[in-house]
C-alpha cells in the first residue's frame, strides 16, 4: 500500500509542528511542505484554539495553485451549520472536532479521504443537505424568474460580493475559463456590454 501525501495547512505554528512531526514519522502518509501542496492526495486544515477560525484558514489558502481538487480534511474545535456548505465548498470531505479526535483519528481520516472517503456526523449531514435544499430551492426560484440559470447565479453573486474569477473557480470547484464562459455567456445572451452590467442585472431582479 503506497503512502498517502499530505500538506498540512494549521492557524498556529505548534499546531503545524506537532502534526507534521506526526506524519511524518507514521508508515501510512508522507508529509510534503506547503509548496508542494499540488502534488499532495489529501490536505490536512487545523485549527486547536476555539479563537482561531478555520473558515479563514480555507479561505487564505484557496488562491493556492492546484490545490482546489483536492480533497480536505479539517480538525478544529467547531464548525457552524453556517459555515459548513462553504467548507464543503472549499472541498472538505471530513470534519473531526479538536477535542475529541486522537492523532490516529485524523491520520485515519486523511487516508480515506485520499481514497474517497468522507467523515462527518449525523447532524453535520443533516444541516448540510437542509441548507443545500434552501439555497437550490432559492435559486431555483430566482432562475425560473430571471431566465439565468442557477450556476449563472452563483457567479453573478460572487462577482457582486466581490471574488474575481480565480477565487470563483477556486469557490465552485470549477475552472477558471468555466468561469469566464459563464460570465461571457450571461452578457452575450442578455445583450449587455460587461460583467459589471451582469453583475447590476443580477442585483435589479433580485439574485443577491
Amino acid at each position: 500500500m503506497s503512502d498517502t501525501a499530505v500538506s498540512v495547512f494549521a492557524a498556529d505554528r505548534i499546531s503545524a509542528d506537532l502534526a507534521g512531526a506526526w506524519l511524518r514519522a507514521h508508515p501510512a502518509t508522507t508529509l510534503l511542505p506547503q509548496e508542494k501542496a499540488q502534488d499532495a492526495s489529501v490536505l490536512l486544515y487545523l485549527t486547536a484554539r476555539s479563537k482561531d477560525d478555520p473558515m479563514r484558514l480555507l479561505r487564505r489558502s484557496s488562491g493556492v495553485t492546484g490545490i482546489c481538487e483536492i480533497p480536505k480534511v479539517l480538525v478544529a474545535p467547531h464548525i457552524s451549520d453556517h459555515c459548513l456548505l462553504e467548507a464543503v465548498g472549499h472541498g472538505v470531505v471530513s470534519f473531526l472536532n479538536y477535542s475529541s479526535t486522537s492523532l490516529v483519528e485524523v491520520t485515519e481520516a486523511l487516508v480515506e479521504a485520499a481514497r474517497g472517503g468522507s467523515r462527518l456526523s449525523g447532524a453535520l449531514t443533516r444541516a448540510l443537505t437542509d441548507e443545500i435544499r434552501e439555497q437550490r430551492r432559492d435559486t431555483d426560484v430566482i432562475a425560473r424568474r430571471s431566465g439565468l440559470e442557477p450556476r449563472e447565479i452563483e457567479v453573478l453573486r460572487m462577482l457582486a460580493e466581490g471574488d474575481d474569477v480565480g477565487e470563483i473557480a477556486a469557490r465552485l470547484r470549477y475552472s477558471e475559463s468555466t468561469v469566464k464562459a459563464v460570465i461571457h455567456a450571461v452578457v452575450k445572451r442578455l445583450g449587455l456590454r460587461n460583467r459589471i452590467e451582469a453583475v447590476a442585472y443580477g442585483a435589479r431582479i433580485g439574485a443577491y
